[in-house]
């Protein structure tokens, strides 16, 4: 129900973020992928409401249950942070120029993909007959998409987005190898926001970030209100991920990851129809067809992989 329901989430994030980078009224795609990593300190709000008695057997993240990180773990961390912030960078950049129904599943295959690659790498990974044919039909998918829907540059940005997802999920695994999950929760956190201020001390970042907001007609405040819904929803999203991943199976939370798809070419529809010139979207029958054959096979490959 935990990784459904943030799927759910997920989906919807991913439309509006969608909207944020298209709409020449918000945000440039760098400029929030900066604005959405500085708020990635607000996440240790929760650890305030370790009180809280949830069900399922979930527990909040405390602050009694943190262990001072070790040179190793420091390390680990800030390399995870900057591996997300270019992720995050890529997407938008992506989606600023693709549909969301096409973007997200490509990226996320892709990520899936270089995460396999990894774990056999650097885990002791095993590849069997399994994971290859799960890997097939996410190269199938992502082919479809990308070959008949991408021009050069957003395969570029898909493709990038997708092995740095791989990289920080990778140096995540190693961060909760080496100390428990509510520290690693926190530390990665601080690994982000550092990397997103290590940004703005090059003057040349420093003046494409601001410059950028500036460029845009829209106040900061509203700006800053439609960022900060956003990235609320994510946040919930990914602590009830992490929370499934602790009560349950992480190979099926990656495979019920493809949910999201075909709940984006849902939403796709119904936004591109009623506002396609924000939301940008691609909503004709033929669209919509290609959409849904490329993400079911990209939803089947994550759960052939991944079960």
């Amino acid at each position: 129900i935990l990784a459904i329901a943030a799927q759910f989430i997920y989906a919807l994030v991913a439309v509006f973020d969608k909207y944020l980078v298209t709409s020449k009224t918000v945000l440039h795609p760098f400029s929030y992928a900066f604005y959405v990593s500085i708020l990635s300190a607000f996440s240790v709000g929760i650890f305030f409401f370790d009180w809280i008695k949830l069900p399922f057997g979930i527990s909040v993240p405390s602050f009694s249950d943190l262990v001072i990180p070790n040179a190793a773990v420091v390390g680990l961390s800030l390399l995870s942070g900057i591996a997300m912030f270019v992720a995050l960078v890529n997407l938008f950049e992506g989606l600023s120029k693709s549909d969301a129904s096409d973007v997200v599943p490509v990226v996320t295959s892709i990520s899936a993909m270089a995460t396999l690659l990894f774990e056999f790498l650097f885990l002791a990974g095993v590849f069997n007959g399994q994971k290859l044919l799960g890997f097939f039909l996410l190269a199938a998918g992502t082919v479809l998409v990308s070959h008949l829907k991408f021009n050069r540059e957003v395969i570029f940005h898909t493709c990038m987005s997708g092995v740095m997802f791989a990289v920080y999920y990778t140096l995540i695994k190693f961060v909760f190898n080496l100390t428990n999950f509510d520290s690693g929760f926190l530390y990665t956190r601080i690994g982000l926001v550092i990397a997103a201020l290590a940004v703005i001390a090059l003057p040349s970042y420093r003046a494409r970030i601001f410059r950028k907001l500036q460029d845009r007609p829209v106040s900061k405040r509203k700006a800053g209100a439609y960022v900060l819904a956003t990235k609320t929803l994510a946040g919930i999203a990914s602590v009830m991920t992490l929370k499934a991943v602790q009560l349950g199976s992480v190979a099926v939370v990656q495979a019920i990851a493809g949910v999201q798809f075909l709940l984006l070419i849902v939403f796709s529809a119904i936004f591109g129809r009623i506002v396609h010139e924000h939301f940008g979207e691609k909503a004709t029958p033929v669209d919509i067809v290609h959409k849904g054959v490329a993400a079911t096979i990209i939803a089947l490959g994550l759960f052939v992989m991944f079960t």
